[in-house]
C-alpha cells in the first residue's frame, strides 16, 4: 500500500467551534477517550462524522452497512458510510486499536463495494478516534494517508 497526499477542504470556523464544543460535552458525559471501549469511541467518532455531514449539507450517514461481493468473494462490513450522491466513504472502527486489522477489513469491504456498485474508485476511513487512516482504492493501487487527532487541553 503506498502513501498519497490528501487535499483538505477548508472547514468554516463555526463548524470547528461547534465540533469542539460538542467533543468537550461528550468528554464530560462519557469521560476521557483513553480509557474507553469501542462503544465509547463510537460516540466521539460520530460527532466528527455528523459535523462533516452537516457541513456538506446533502450528505447522509448509513449505519452498520454490509456489502457482499458478486464477482469477488468478499463480504464487507462498515460501521458507517457517508453517502453524498454516488460517492461513498466507508468507515471502519479499529477494534482494540488494531489499525492494520481495520485497514484489512476496510479494503476487503471496498473491493466488494467496487464490485457491486461498479465503481472505479472507492474511499474508506479506518479510525479509533485518535488515529485516522484515509484509504483510496482504485483499479491500479490502494493508497493511504495517516493522520492523528491532536487533543489540546479541554
Amino acid at each position: 500500500m503506498e502513501d498519497f497526499n490528501l487535499q483538505a477542504s477548508p472547514v468554516p470556523h463555526k463548524v470547528v467551534e461547534e465540533l469542539h464544543d460538542r467533543l468537550v460535552q461528550i468528554r464530560k458525559l462519557y469521560g476521557d477517550i483513553y480509557s474507553g471501549k469501542e462503544a465509547k469511541r463510537q460516540v466521539f467518532i460520530m460527532a466528527i462524522i455528523e459535523a462533516v455531514c452537516v457541513m456538506l449539507d446533502d450528505a447522509t450517514i448509513l449505519v452498520e452497512e454490509d456489502v457482499k461481493g458478486k464477482n469477488v468473494h468478499v463480504h464487507g462490513r462498515f460501521e458507517f458510510v457517508l453517502k453524498r450522491g454516488r460517492k461513498h466513504i466507508s468507515i471502519v472502527e479499529a477494534k482494540r486499536d488494531d489499525i492494520p486489522q481495520g485497514i484489512a477489513q476496510n479494503v476487503a469491504g471496498l473491493e466488494a463495494l467496487s464490485d457491486v456498485e461498479g465503481l472505479e474508485r472507492t474511499l474508506g476511513i479506518v479510525t479509533n478516534y485518535l488515529e485516522w487512516v484515509f484509504i483510496s482504492d482504485d483499479d491500479e493501487k490502494i493508497r493511504r494517508i495517516n493522520e492523528t487527532l491532536k487533543i489540546r487541553g479541554s
